[in-house]
């Protein structure tokens, strides 16, 4: 086994996606998948004006078997990620990958090692370590024995999340629906403008940028970040269901963001909740859940997924 570094070389980046091709080649989301980390290891992609990477393809006898992506992400203070983590089930091979994901991080000052995180967090990241449902777009890109690899070579737990589903509305609808008639009357619930959704977009943003900013790893994205992840989304998107919360003065203070699941025709799935720390805890967020899933009800969608 030997390992090749590199950078944005497109030969690199083909051999890796052609890996990642055949190791998922059961998974109905890995044609996006490999597009999407197409662009995003591209040297054109806006993150790159704030942050430096170097791959490692791991070759045995001319065969991929396995990549790792050492990231520093100058917003990130001395921490270190890594991520693009996909190899074969040999714990050998997965020890030399990490092994110079961590000398590369080390030698450039890193005092702390993170990840999986594909670049940032608002990218694929985290490990799925168990699940009943089937995978959807917003969940990770993972085979089960990575946990293992990564657990066995040092790494521990850093943090937990949970995605669920919810297939009756009466559990949630009658709970939050006071908070929406009762919303403050200096607030109010409008949906996405499609015909201005540059002038939205970056609403969003600003307003996600305020709200995340005590998560794990989170980083403030650039205007022209944020536009390259989202715009190819914003041709897609129910308006309806992405809802702004705003002052009479137009300030934002929160926003909710949900789409139809494409593959589900009676499934919502609800991508971002959040509100400003200032509006938290004044019945905000729960006016937009009533508002989300009342609308969900009455379009005939039967059930939500919250990953």
């Amino acid at each position: 086994m030997k390992i090749i570094k590199y950078t944005h070389e497109a030969d690199k980046i083909d051999k890796y996606l052609s890996f990642l091709k055949n190791h998922y080649a059961d998974d109905w989301r890995i044609n996006k998948h490999i597009v999407d980390v197409k662009k995003q290891m591209d040297k054109s992609n806006p993150f790159f004006r704030f942050g430096i990477i170097q791959s490692f393809l791991l070759v045995d006898e001319d065969k991929v078997i396995g990549n790792c992506t050492a990231i520093i992400d100058k917003r990130n203070n001395d921490t270190g990620l890594i991520g693009y983590y996909d190899c074969v089930d040999d714990e050998a091979a997965s020890s030399l990958l990490l092994e110079a994901a961590k000398s590369w991080l080390k030698q450039n000052g890193c005092k702390r090692i993170d990840g999986p995180v594909n670049l940032t967090i608002w990218h694929n990241y985290r490990f799925i370590t168990k699940g009943e449902n089937e995978l959807e777009v917003f969940d990770p890109f993972n085979k089960p024995y990575y946990v293992t690899q990564w657990l066995n070579y040092g790494f521990v737990t850093a943090e937990k999340f949970v995605s669920s589903t919810r297939s009756d509305f009466s559990t949630i609808i009658p709970s939050t629906k006071s908070s929406y008639f009762d919303l403050d009357k200096n607030l109010r619930i409008r949906s996405f403008d499609k015909n201005n959704s540059i002038a939205e977009l970056e609403i969003m943003r600003q307003l996600a940028n305020s709200i995340f900013q005590d998560s794990r790893n989170f980083v403030k994205l650039s205007e022209n970040e944020f536009t390259s992840l989202y715009e190819e989304s914003i041709s897609q998107i129910e308006p309806n269901f992405v809802e702004i919360v705003e002052t009479l003065d137009k300030k934002p203070v929160g926003f909710c963001f949900s789409i139809p699941n494409p593959r589900n025709k009676t499934q919502m799935m609800l991508k971002t909740i959040g509100v400003i720390p200032s509006y938290q805890r004044s019945g905000v967020g729960s006016a937009l859940l009533y508002s989300q899933h009342k609308k969900a009800q009455d379009s005939g969608f039967e059930e939500f997924y919250y990953p």
